[in-house]
């Protein structure tokens, strides 16, 4: 298990988010069949343990999935929030070039990200699948994140009246 924390501290300093990821699941996966192996005193499978651990480790697929769409999101939002700002100007009262760009990466920007690694990295889905995560669950909890997390922001920024 140290030896599984190093590594992890290796490609961190190296700044490589793909075996970063690769890393925590194969170890998350290591711990779940260490886990799957432990027995009650009667001899039974813990499987309670075991199901939360599992839940566990899908939590943190969606969360390592949702993080590799993040930086993309967030530049073709910006280029996208550019080209809906300047549409809106011609309106009698625009709104607020932030509004536009929460909006663009609540919407628009994941959806872009998506067609793109929907196209360019088809090959990455396999890994989701064979641990029982489907590529409607990814987008879907990618989409509701990026929705939640602008609609908070966006009542936050109301609340300071900046909106």
């Amino acid at each position: 298990m140290f030896g599984v924390v190093s590594r992890l501290r290796q490609v961190r300093s190296k700044a490589l988010p793909c075996i970063l990821s690769y890393t925590i699941l194969k170890a998350g996966a290591f711990i779940l069949a260490q886990r799957s192996m432990e027995t009650t005193p009667n001899g039974d499978v813990n499987s309670s343990k075991w199901k939360k651990e599992r839940i566990m480790l899908k939590l943190t697929l969606h969360w390592e999935y949702f993080k590799s769409t993040l930086v993309l999101n967030m530049s073709t939002s910006v280029l996208l929030a550019f080209i809906v700002h300047f549409t809106l100007m011609t309106l009698p009262k625009p709104p607020p070039f932030y509004i536009v760009y929460i909006r663009c990466c609540m919407f628009g920007g994941p959806l872009l990200c998506l067609l793109y690694k929907e196209m360019s990295r088809k090959n990455e889905y396999y890994f989701y699948y064979n641990r029982g995560i489907s590529k409607l669950s990814l987008f879907i909890t990618t989409l509701s994140t990026y929705i939640l997390t602008g609609y908070l922001l966006i009542a936050i920024l109301h609340y300071a009246k900046l909106a």
